[in-house]
């Protein structure tokens, strides 16, 4: 089952105001559903505004080595 996020818990993640998420889900940066007349984040939607990503480098022994890093 997917998880939720309310746009407030979302804000306090970020830092923002309420307002600005809400924002970003009705101009579309953030995917969300509605139910009645309440606004829903998918977990699996944060991922593109956070920039969740996994890179790939080669360390100085020629082995690779993942990077992981959230940005926002």
């Amino acid at each position: 089952m997917t998880a939720f996020y309310t746009p407030q818990e979302l804000a306090e993640r970020w830092k923002v105001s309420a307002k600005t998420v809400l924002r970003m889900t009705e101009s579309g940066d953030l995917a969300s559903i509605r139910v009645g007349k309440k606004i829903r984040i998918p977990a699996h939607a944060l991922a593109a505004v956070e920039g969740d990503t996994t890179c790939t480098t080669i360390n100085s022994s020629g082995e690779r080595a993942a990077i992981h890093g959230t940005y926002i």
